[in-house]
C-alpha cells in the first residue's frame, strides 16, 4: 500500500486541509490488494472568546477501486468502548463500536467541539475560578453500514484540584436519529496515541 503524505501548512487560525490517497498494489512482492482510496480533511481550532475554543474535524472518503480489499485497508474509524477516554479528545468517537463499522465503500465523519470557560455550571463564580471548563460535543459517522451514527456530549475539564487535565464525560448515543444508549467516560485533556 502506497500511501501520500500531509500537504504542508503553515500553523495559523486557517482551517488546515489534508487529501490523502491509498493504493493497494497487486503486482508489488506477494501482494493480494487491489484498491484506491481518496480521503479529504479539513480540521481548525479556533478561540471564540475568553478562554473558549471552538474545535473541528471533518474527513470524507471513497474506495474508488476496491477489487480485492481486506479488513486491514478498510477504513477504521477511532471507536471507544471502555470506560477510560484516550487519544485525541476532539476526534474520537467514546461509545462506537471497534471495527463494527469500518468500511471499503464511503464514508464521513465529523466532530466539533466546543470548549467553554462559561456556560452552564462554570456561570458560578466560584466553580470559573476553580478552573473548570465545559465542552459540548457532537461527533458524527455517515457509511453504509452506520446510518447517521451520532453522539453528543457534555464534558467537564479539570474537576480534581491540581489536576486540570482530567475530564469526565456524558454521552448520549443515536443510531439513524433514534436514541440508543448513554455512556459515561473519564479521561484526560492530554493526547496520548493518535
Amino acid at each position: 500500500m502506497y500511501e501520500t503524505a500531509k500537504l504542508p501548512y503553515l500553523e495559523n487560525n486557517n482551517p488546515s486541509l489534508t487529501l490523502r490517497y491509498a493504493k493497494g498494489i497487486p503486482t508489488i512482492g506477494n501482494s493480494a490488494v487491489d484498491y484506491d482510496r481518496v480521503e479529504f480533511d479539513i480540521r481548525q481550532d479556533l478561540e471564540t472568546g475568553i478562554k473558549s475554543e471552538l474545535h473541528y474535524a471533518v474527513s470524507a472518503g471513497v474506495f474508488l477501486n476496491r477489487r480485492s480489499v481486506y479488513l486491514m485497508d478498510y477504513k477504521h474509524f477511532m471507536g471507544n468502548r471502555t470506560f477510560i477516554l484516550y487519544g485525541d479528545s476532539y476526534t474520537r468517537f467514546r461509545s462506537l463500536p471497534f471495527y463494527e463499522y469500518s468500511t471499503s465503500e464511503r464514508y464521513l465523519e465529523a466532530h466539533v467541539t466546543n470548549v467553554y470557560r462559561r456556560f452552564l455550571l462554570t456561570r458560578l463564580p466560584f466553580v470559573r475560578l476553580a478552573g473548570l471548563k465545559e465542552n459540548l460535543m457532537v461527533h458524527y459517522l455517515l457509511t453504509p453500514m452506520a446510518k447517521h451514527y451520532t453522539e453528543v456530549g457534555y464534558a467537564l475539564d479539570g474537576l480534581i484540584p491540581g489536576f486540570p487535565f482530567f475530564r469526565v464525560e456524558a454521552i448520549a448515543v443515536f443510531n439513524n436519529f433514534k436514541y440508543d444508549h448513554t455512556a459515561f467516560r473519564v479521561g484526560t485533556t492530554f493526547k496520548f496515541g493518535n
